[in-house]
């Protein structure tokens, strides 16, 4: 390996699985407490940061999810049960055309959940 790159590779290392197995493998010699310790501190990090990470969308998810449905039963003037229950009761036009919509967006999606992505 050229010198100059060795240097450049040492001084700038990060995290690489491959690479610290490929340089165990053919270098046991080279890893010393040092650097084991920043593989420890790097996978530690890395296991905080993905800990993090999920924390902050399993708390945001819930909150985009009432948000898009509160939206959603605004805009369709009701929810689905209310639309399915109460407005077909009443025979309402807009009932029966929400109602359909639902059922036909809900075959649509199990179809292509089923049949074209291959998950059921």
């Amino acid at each position: 390996m050229n010198p100059a790159r060795h240097r450049l590779n040492q001084s700038t290392r990060l995290l690489g699985g491959r690479a610290y197995v490929n340089e165990a493998a053919s270098q046991p010699s080279a890893f010393t407490s040092s650097t084991k310790e920043q593989i420890r501190t790097q996978l530690v990090a890395g296991a905080g940061a993905v800990i993090l990470l999920i924390s902050l969308a399993a708390a945001f998810l819930p909150l985009a999810n009432g948000l898009s449905k509160a939206a959603v039963i605004r805009l369709g003037n009701g929810c689905t049960s209310g639309h399915g229950v109460c407005g077909l009761a009443r025979l309402s036009p807009r009932s029966v055309a929400a109602t359909t919509t639902f059922m036909v967006a809900g075959i649509a999606t199990l179809f292509v959940v089923r049949h074209v992505l291959g998950a059921g």
